[in-house]
């Protein structure tokens, strides 16, 4: 071998590089990097699932307010009261509380009925919205019939659950609150009546009923939403 590749040979291995191994601090640093990055990506996708769930709940909420409010009011915009329908009859629009509402309106009855007049009652019970529907294939249909307690009406159905609480506000001409609950005032309609739902989601409902009736309070102010439609039925 010659002088020059000799010389070229050690100048060769002269510029390897050389390698080193990593020491116990730089693997703790790389480990604590590592530590924080997926500590980062953790909380992203929690925030993430977490607003996903307040939207889903949220949807929710808006979902069950359109179906209850919508309800309400296809049945009270078509609701009938009148003084001597047929001589010494009423049809009575009757509230014998804020919860409540026991009236006649004109729906859509079942196939085998005759008579498009059905009774119809809105409560609260057990954290749910529920509505009654009785037509004239019902043994119990009387659209003359005195109305007390909206309880007795027969066939009451779940609306929607989650309910919180319920109100509903009658208003005169004037616009004026008041009760139709007597012979007085029941046989004329409301000129408008103020429908408010205090709802809370399924899930949240769920964590509800298993607190402590001290900390409920918090959970509802945190989750709860309230939706109030005003129903104009045009009485004047």
């Amino acid at each position: 071998m010659s002088v020059a590749t000799q010389s070229l040979s050690h100048a060769t291995k002269r510029r390897a590089p050389r390698r080193y191994a990593f020491t116990l601090l730089e693997m703790l640093v790389a480990m604590a990097v590592l530590a924080v990055v997926m500590l980062i990506l953790f909380r992203f996708f929690a925030n993430v699932q977490d607003a996903w769930s307040v939207s889903m709940n949220t949807t929710e909420l808006y979902e069950n307010a359109r179906v209850a409010l919508d309800i309400v009011t296809r049945d009270l915009q078509a609701t009938v009261a009148k003084a001597n329908d047929i001589p010494g009859q009423h049809i009575r629009f009757h509230q014998d509380s804020d919860d409540k509402l026991w009236f006649v309106t004109s729906g859509d009855p079942s196939d085998a009925a005759k008579a498009s007049l059905i009774e119809v009652g809105y409560r609260m019970s057990d954290n749910q919205f529920e509505r009654a529907f009785v037509d004239d294939t019902n043994a119990n249909w009387n659209i003359y019939g005195e109305r007390d307690d909206a309880h007795d009406q027969d066939g009451y159905l779940r609306v929607v659950g989650g309910v919180l609480s319920e109100s509903f506000v009658c208003y005169d001409s004037s616009l004026t609150p008041y009760t139709p609950n007597n012979a007085g005032n029941e046989t004329m309609l409301p000129s408008m009546v103020s429908v408010t739902l205090k709802l809370i989601d399924s899930k949240s409902y769920e964590l509800w009923k298993r607190l402590p009736l001290a900390q409920r309070p918090e959970l509802e102010n945190k989750v709860s939403r309230t939706f109030r439609k005003t129903i104009y039925l045009g009485n004047q």
